[in-house]
């Protein structure tokens, strides 16, 4: 990794408790420059580069493990109705089964399962024979169901929440409608199946067709995490 700036946004991203620094990176995105890193430099030299343990580094990359549509559904902190948070994310990539996976990473964004609560959903389904979706549902006491569609996950700034606010009421829209009607113009996405605005994230689902779209508009525009809503919204 010879781009400073990368380096730079690499850190920035990973130990920030209790600092006033912004992460400019996503938890999927530092497990893909960690990962880059190891394949450049090797682990050991990665794990004296970076301020965390090795043990730190094997939960980011776990997260690459998990299927691809959930990658930018991966949010720091705690999980909600938006994303699934790092820590829990990481404990879900432990299940051999992609099946499961994507079981337990829909039911833990839908129902904002806590970290501690899908460790004892995965803790009591490796100790016994019991289908997950009963571990869950014994759990959370709630029946699960599987999300086909790619969630995406972006951060968003008080500034550009108070601009689509401001726009959406003067174009007389919702503000989802608003975003959405950005992502068309900007990205040429014709179909997004919903935006949901927590805090300071925004979550959006596509179907794969248009998900790849979003992606790949991402990629060759090089934005980062707390980069593509300014660039959505502008």
């Amino acid at each position: 990794m010879t781009d400073n700036t990368e380096y730079a946004n690499l850190l920035s991203s990973i130990k920030i408790a209790h600092t006033n620094l912004k992460r400019v990176l996503s938890p999927i995105q530092v497990a893909h420059q960690i990962q880059r890193l190891i394949d450049e430099e090797g682990l050991e030299t990665t794990s004296v580069i970076l301020p965390i343990t090795k043990d730190h580094i094997a939960t980011f990359i776990r997260l690459l493990t998990l299927p691809k549509e959930y990658h930018d559904a991966i949010i720091w902190g705690k999980s909600n109705s938006l994303g699934v948070g790092f820590s829990a994310a990481s404990y879900i990539s432990k299940l051999n089964d992609e099946k499961e996976q994507r079981l337990l990473f829909s039911e833990a964004s839908k129902q904002s399962i806590s970290e501690k609560d899908v460790l004892e959903i995965i803790s009591f389904y490796k100790k016994h024979n019991v289908p997950l979706k009963d571990v869950i549902e014994k759990t959370t006491s709630a029946r699960p169901n599987i999300i086909n569609e790619y969630l995406v996950v972006i951060s968003i700034s008080l500034h550009t929440q108070a601009k689509i606010e401001q726009d959406s009421q003067m174009m007389k829209i919702t503000p989802s409608e608003l975003f959405k009607k950005h992502l068309k113009d900007k990205f040429e996405i014709m179909d997004v199946k919903d935006v949901q605005f927590k805090g300071n994230n925004i979550g959006i689902m596509f179907d794969e067709a248009e998900y790849k779209k979003y992606k790949q508009k991402i990629s060759s525009l090089g934005l980062e995490y707390d980069e593509i809503t300014d660039h959505i919204i502008q």
